[in-house]
């Protein structure tokens, strides 16, 4: 269900995710009874934050249109959730649009790294 394409729209596929990561997903699971019953799984532990499984990634690279890498990738659940771009603070250059252009890239070049996103993050060093 979760790598189902069910539309060419990046910012649909991100709002099924949503209502999935917040509602829960439906699945079938054999009934006590025989037969099957309907049975909602959630995705992560809202309740519990540390019954979740957290794995923070630096420097991600991945290879979909183009071959991108990501400067930090945060999982909960095997889910890449947030995804963050963080500019140099030593680059007197460097700023928060350009962090912002280059996850617009990344969704253009990887999107399905972002089919299960929640939160971008920019930072030049400072802001």
């Amino acid at each position: 269900m979760l790598t189902q394409v069910d539309s060419p729209s990046l910012t649909q596929r991100n709002r099924r995710f949503h209502r999935q990561l917040v509602d829960g997903i439906e699945i079938e699971v054999p009934a006590p009874e025989g037969g099957v019953r309907g049975e909602r799984v959630r995705l992560v532990d809202f309740d519990d934050a540390a019954a979740n499984d957290w794995v923070a990634v630096n420097q991600l690279t991945v290879v979909e249109h183009a071959t991108r890498r990501a400067d930090v990738v945060i999982y909960v659940n095997g889910l890449p959730l947030a995804v963050c771009e963080l500019k140099n603070p030593a680059d007197e250059d460097a700023t928060i649009r350009d962090a912002y252009n280059q996850l617009q890239t990344y969704k253009a070049d990887i999107p399905s790294l972002f089919w299960t996103n929640e939160l971008l993050v920019v930072s030049d060093g400072v802001d």
